[in-house]
């Protein structure tokens, strides 16, 4: 979140907490620069709702006393004046246009595997002309997907690897990389009170004890 790089993906297993990470970017922008407008941007309007908006964003603010709300289903709306918008973009063309004329003070792209609209034609058309006059910093977060070749995401993280955690995309340069694994979520389940690193190892081993060899399956491989 602190690293001053413009553009920046983070890539990693299944319960990395990915989003959560998005969300507290978008709290630390939204608090420390008043008057910011900050885009979330998820797969599909329902699912930015379920997932960002009821369960992170309102146990952030429960957790932590935020001075802001939550406001209509698709804002975080900030005392000093700071809103963050929540918009799913992937399911059509009219999504997109909600973006347009919105000078954003950070941009956050979350579930980057996932979607189905060219993701390059979303950073060139969608994310550059909101960041043009503010030089907004973006963070792209996602897990490995199932388009190889030619994917921007793909070719966007395919160097970082737990052999290479931090570095420069050799493809596009201009973006840092990120790879991180469920082993680095140390946080707590605010259900179990355990660790979250601790429940997944425990689920892990239970699933791998159950089918013998499913960690080189490559469907395993690709979340975990």
């Amino acid at each position: 979140i602190e690293d001053i790089a413009t553009y920046k993906a983070l890539i990693g297993s299944r319960r990395l907490s990915k989003s959560t990470i998005l969300a507290i970017a978008a709290i630390y922008e939204a608090i420390s620069k008043p008057y910011s407008q900050i885009l979330y941007l998820g797969l599909y309007q329902d699912s930015v709702q379920h997932v960002m908006y009821d369960q992170i964003l309102a146990r952030l603010i429960r957790q932590h006393s935020l001075p802001a709300k939550l406001i209509g289903g698709d804002e975080m709306r900030f005392a000093n004046g700071s809103i963050i918008y929540l918009i799913g973009i992937d399911a059509n063309k009219k999504q997109k246009e909600k973006v347009r004329g919105i000078k954003s003070s950070l941009n956050l792209v979350d579930e980057m595997q996932s979607f189905t609209q060219d993701t390059k034609v979303i950073m060139q058309e969608i994310i550059g002309p909101a960041a043009a006059d503010t030089k907004a910093k973006t963070i792209a977060a996602g897990t490995a997907g199932n388009a190889l070749g030619d994917n921007y995401w793909y070719e966007v993280t395919k160097d970082a690897s737990v052999g290479c955690p931090v570095g420069y995309s050799t493809k596009h340069p201009e973006w840092k990389v990120y790879w991180k694994s469920w082993q680095d979520n140390t946080s707590l389940d605010e259900t179990t009170g355990e660790r979250i690193c601790d429940n997944v190892a425990e689920y892990l081993n239970e699933y791998r004890r159950l089918h013998p060899g499913i960690e080189f399956e490559p469907s395993y491989r690709q979340e975990w």
